[in-house]
């Protein structure tokens, strides 16, 4: 095994040297980093101690920070609109995250809420979203992502380390310690997402079976490590945003639109037979699904102990405090929205509202604009549907005070809109006659050598 293992780390650092020069590609390279760091530690355990962990994370924040330099060097253009309103809103509630520890009951914890994870943050909400400039380019991105992504996950489960423990698939790394479940389920899913929602018109004729297996085989992982809410948010989505994916032009169309959402059923259909048994079959019952994990015990505690301290109304119990509401049993409350209330009030959780509602303007705005584009049109839905995808994830897991993986797809969206929004000015400003309504020169010029 240790054969696969370096035949995996060999892969990857060729990945990433080609995505220095390939921002696209580094993009892909950090959108994955977990699972692969995942992929890493199962083969090499020297990489999964407290020691020598940050080495990868330092490289691959390396590797991601020269590529945004290399580019920046090479075309300085492609940053503009990096700093938006939604930046701007992710920042300052970061801040308020780090504020708020000022006044926190439960110190510890709300410092491992944010100091700990500050890395993860920055490389996501300040590196990574510089990665993509244009909707073409996320374009490209797409293809590389199903394959690498679907290649790290067949890894995973290749690893003598992985065995099913409570109905999950569990990827052992070292004495006791484990790598994230969820987060290999995510991916998964998100793959099947990538499948579902883009177009294969002028791909190779290779591309749509292996996209299928690589959809089967994402959603299969997502019933292997037992990641419900991301396997039903991501069904949801996929069936959600597929019609808006492509445009109905006639009845012919139509048909082939659906025969696709047939395709996706069945393939639901084979994931379910292959990959729910004996091992895990107990997570998937309709009453393991239908209680939610105690989410809808969390919110209700979460909401009557916020209501029944009027002094924390404004500026939160602070980072971290919930631990304390909960006797430790949950170091935080698994919901944005729930925790940016509770913890950082209604400053904070105003904020957090402000971020989505301009996120949603962005993304109609980006609909409207590219839906008569059978190239673009596609590429934009998928933005969206992986937006609303980790949306819908943030009400069940992940602490806002270290969005990493969300934001990262808020930001772009509201990037990519800003973006969209400068190119229209600057055609119309390029477009408009001179303010004193004469002709420029040169046009003068044409008109004399006409005459």
């Amino acid at each position: 095994m240790l054969i696969l293992g370096f035949l995996f780390i060999i892969a990857v650092v060729v990945a990433f040297g080609l995505a220095l020069l390939r921002p696209w590609f580094c993009f892909v390279l950090l959108i994955g980093f977990v699972p692969i760091e995942g992929v890493i530690q199962t083969y090499f355990p020297f990489f999964a101690s407290d020691a020598n962990r940050p080495l990868l994370n330092y490289t691959v924040a390396l590797t991601g920070a020269a590529t945004v330099a290399i580019r920046f060097f090479r075309e300085p253009d492609s940053f503009r609109n990096a700093v938006n309103p939604v930046l701007v809103l992710v920042i300052i509630l970061q801040f308020l995250g780090y504020a708020a520890l000022l006044w926190t009951p439960d110190y510890s914890n709300g410092l491992a809420l944010t100091w700990s994870k500050a890395p993860y943050s920055l490389l996501y909400l300040l590196l990574t979203p510089l990665l993509i400039s244009t909707l073409p380019e996320f374009g490209r991105a797409r293809i590389p992502f199903i394959f690498v992504s679907t290649t790290v996950l067949l890894f995973l489960v290749a690893s003598p380390n992985v065995r099913f423990e409570n109905a999950r698939l569990v990827n052992y790394i070292g004495a006791g310690m484990k790598t994230g479940v969820l987060a290999n389920g995510q991916l998964g899913v998100l793959v099947l997402i990538f499948v579902a929602l883009m177009t294969y018109q002028g791909t190779r004729k290779l591309v749509f079976p292996l996209a299928a297996f690589a959809a089967l085989y994402g959603l299969g992982i997502g019933f292997y490590t037992g990641a419900r809410g991301q396997v039903m948010a991501g069904i949801l989505v996929v069936f959600l945003a597929y019609p808006f994916a492509r445009r109905i032009k006639n009845f012919g169309n139509f048909m082939t639109i659906g025969a696709g959402l047939g395709i996706f059923l069945l393939l639901m259909v084979l994931s379910i037979r292959f990959f729910i048994g004996d091992g895990n079959a107990d997570r998937w019952t309709f009453e393991s699904l239908a209680s939610g994990g105690g989410r809808a015990e969390i919110v209700g505690v979460s909401l009557a102990a916020y209501l029944s301290n009027p002094g924390a109304w404004l500026l939160g119990a602070g980072t971290g405090s919930f631990s304390e509401l909960m006797n430790n049993e949950h170091v935080y409350p698994h919901n944005y929205f729930v925790e940016a209330l509770l913890e950082l009030g209604l400053v904070g959780f105003g904020v957090y509202l402000a971020i989505l509602v301009l996120v949603a303007r962005s993304a109609y705005q980006l609909y409207v604009r590219h839906r008569e584009d059978d190239y673009l049109r596609p590429i934009v839905v998928l933005l969206i549907g992986v937006a609303l995808f980790v949306l819908l994830i943030s009400l069940k897991q992940g602490t806002v005070h270290s969005p990493g993986h969300t934001f990262v797809w808020f930001l772009l969206i509201a990037r990519l809109n800003a973006r969209d929004l400068s190119e229209e000015s600057r055609e119309l400003q390029a477009d408009e006659p001179p303010a004193d309504g004469y002709p420029e020169p040169d046009h003068i010029e044409e008109g004399l050598e006409h005459a």
